[in-house]
């Protein structure tokens, strides 16, 4: 837990496990659904215990951040062909995505609330929108940054067409079975 990429996602993973089932609202009905068949039995204490551990996780963690780029925006990487990209987020936020995305990005966290990921850029200024998922890969949070660059990225300068089938022959009778 001392190196801040382990214990950003241990403390995220506690707080889902916290918010999905480990809570009273979720355990209630079980509890009361097995005091309900074990006659004599009673299990009031299970959520005693549970309110007091989960109280007691919570305690661990860090004080809430909103989710946002923390560099320099415009921001300008001369004629570099990638973008280093700093910001916040809190242990709620599992991936980082460019939008349109179902790619997360490599993103280091840097403390248990600061992250940075480097992004290809090209010759251009251009908007970027990041977005942050969840625990569940729900979309939690977005923030936008403006990248100038001058440089010439060699992967989009050596994209080609190189074929297109606009009239592809006919199936055969074995590929229409």
């Amino acid at each position: 837990l001392t190196e801040p990429n382990n214990e950003h996602h241990f403390l995220g993973h506690a707080h889902d496990i916290l918010e999905q089932s480990y809570n009273l609202s979720y355990m209630s009905r079980w509890i009361e659904h097995y005091e309900s068949r074990l006659v004599g039995q009673r299990l009031t204490a299970i959520g005693d215990y549970i309110q007091s551990r989960s109280d007691a996780v919570r305690k661990e963690f860090p004080d809430p951040v909103d989710f946002a780029t923390t560099s320099s925006n415009p921001l300008n990487v001369d004629n570099a062909s990638t973008a280093t990209l700093m910001g916040r987020g809190w242990i709620n936020v599992r991936n980082l995505r460019l939008a349109g995305s179902h790619q997360p990005l490599d993103v280091t966290w840097t403390s248990a609330t600061d992250w940075q990921t480097t992004i290809p850029v090209d010759q251009s200024t251009s908007t970027v929108i990041l977005e942050a998922y969840d625990f569940q890969d729900h979309l939690i949070a977005t923030d936008t940054i403006t990248i100038q660059s001058t440089a010439n990225n060699p992967a989009v300068d050596a994209l080609r067409i190189t074929e297109i089938n606009y009239h592809p022959h006919p199936p055969t009778a074995e590929e229409l079975a």
